[in-house]
């Protein structure tokens, strides 16, 4: 994995204080835990244990509260239902070639074929690998509903942390509920560098841990309200977050976002080694958002990651106004299939072989790669000058990246290439008509496809 710095971090700052003691902790962790997809349940409800190995070491520098959401499920359930789900895939063309030979059995095999590429098989083989990481992973007995840790220091294998609030029945909490969670644990020390850590499923703009960002930006809005103090970094262990539509929603919500770009493994980050270094040598947000690049760069778990000054997101999104405004003269003007063959050109996300569906409904491209194509495109001067203007603001707005080397023509951040009404109305995901982004972009959009 390789490190594009693009901008100057002091990446030795001094100690907090001389002798190592501070009245507040160096970090303040408020982590909002989303593990009710049966395929991420083990590896996220796991991290409480990271945590508490990380207070182990940096004691008195590092305060967590936690809060774990839970679906209950069983290794053993897991297990079965990938069993079941693979299960299928062999029985279409045995039963197939029972009943009609061996066209019964070619023909079970293209549905095999279909099934496969829309990630069924994918899915199976994930939840027998959850339900096996789940015994190794957690020694708890399976549970339902929410959980509170105001994190101690690592003892055993296990959680040694006793929870403080139990929720039987809430599997997600309301705006106003995660706001006030945000809130209490930014109040208790306000001159600490707050983390606002975020685990769970994510989809750019749509959602996050199982909510719209347009109702992250709220809760976010809320805790600011009682707390007076904003997240300082908001660190997103999710999918697909380094969104440009995303990124516009939080760009008042903290100073620093880590996303990625691509899709992230469940507790792919050394979430252990970030916070230690974090508590030990402190910094701004900006030099300790780029240590926790640094880091994961050392890891091969994560293909891509960045830190996003959100400070600087708005010059950025606002000049995608002209420039969509421009585009859509171009269009007017007869250029559709040139902007169009830009799209083409851009790295599209998710990238993953078996991502096949995941690619068709996201619809995410690099919006860096599409502004160079741009560049070089049969289209006005001023078009292109446009293009261009907007890529440096994005880069302005990337403090450091680390990308595999398969991802060398992605630039950190995406955006929606492609919006028709039957991907905009998916219950529960945020809408890209509602979204905080200049009307010139979005009719630009909106239009390109029709």
């Amino acid at each position: 994995m390789s490190i594009n710095s693009l901008s100057a971090l002091n990446l030795n700052p001094p100690a907090i204080k001389p002798d190592g003691v501070s009245s507040s902790p160096a970090i303040n962790v408020i982590a909002h835990i989303d593990a009710t997809e049966p395929t991420v349940e083990a590896f996220l409800a796991s991290r409480i244990d990271d945590f508490e190995k990380a207070k182990a070491e940096s004691g008195d520098q590092l305060e967590v509260t936690a809060r774990l959401h839970r679906a209950g499920s069983s290794a053993y359930r897991n297990i079965m239902d990938g069993v079941e789900t693979l299960g299928f895939l062999v029985a279409a063309p045995l039963t197939g070639y029972i009943l009609g030979g061996a066209a019964g059995f070619a023909a079970g095999g293209i549905l095999d074929a279909g099934m496969i590429a829309l990630g069924v098989a994918r899915q199976g083989m994930q939840k027998i690998i959850s339900g096996r990481e789940q015994g190794y992973l957690l020694k708890e007995s399976a549970w339902k509903g929410a959980r509170t840790y105001y994190i101690e220091p690592d003892k055993t294998d296990g959680f040694d942390t006793k929870p403080t609030d139990i929720k039987p029945n809430e599997l997600k909490p309301g705006v106003k509920e995660l706001g006030s969670f945000i809130g209490s644990g930014l109040k208790k020390y306000p001159s600490s560098t707050g983390i606002l850590y975020l685990a769970g499923h994510g989809q750019g703009y749509k959602s996050i841990a199982s909510m719209p960002v347009t109702d992250l930006k709220k809760a976010i809005e809320i805790a600011a309200d009682e707390s007076g103090k904003k997240p300082d970094i908001i660190l997103m262990e999710s999918c697909l977050m380094g969104n440009m539509e995303a990124l516009s929603e939080l760009r008042d919500s903290a100073k620093v976002a880590i996303v990625s770009e691509e899709t992230i493994g469940a507790a792919s980050l050394p979430l252990k080694d970030i916070l230690n270094d974090a508590a030990k040598n402190g910094g701004t947000p900006e030099e300790i958002a780029g240590r926790i690049i640094e880091k994961t760069a050392e890891t091969r778990f994560v293909d891509t990651l960045a830190a996003i000054n959100l400070e600087k997101t708005g010059p950025f999104v606002e000049s995608t106004g002209k420039l969509g405004d421009l585009l859509s003269g171009e269009i007017a003007s007869g250029k559709k299939a040139e902007i169009r063959n830009a799209v083409k050109q851009a790295m599209k996300f998710p990238m993953g072989r078996m991502q096949f569906l995941d690619r068709m409904m996201t619809n995410f491209s690099d919006l860096g790669s599409f502004l160079k194509a741009i560049e070089k495109a049969d289209l006005s001067q001023e078009t292109k000058n446009a293009a261009m203007e907007t890529y440096n603001k994005m880069q302005e707005t990337i403090i450091l990246q680390a990308v595999k080397s398969k991802y060398g023509e992605a630039d950190g951040i995406s955006f929606l290439a492609e919006n028709t009404p039957r991907k905009d109305n998916a219950p529960g995901k945020g809408s890209y008509n509602e979204l905080n982004i200049p009307s010139g972009w979005k009719n630009f959009i909106n239009n390109l496809w029709k």
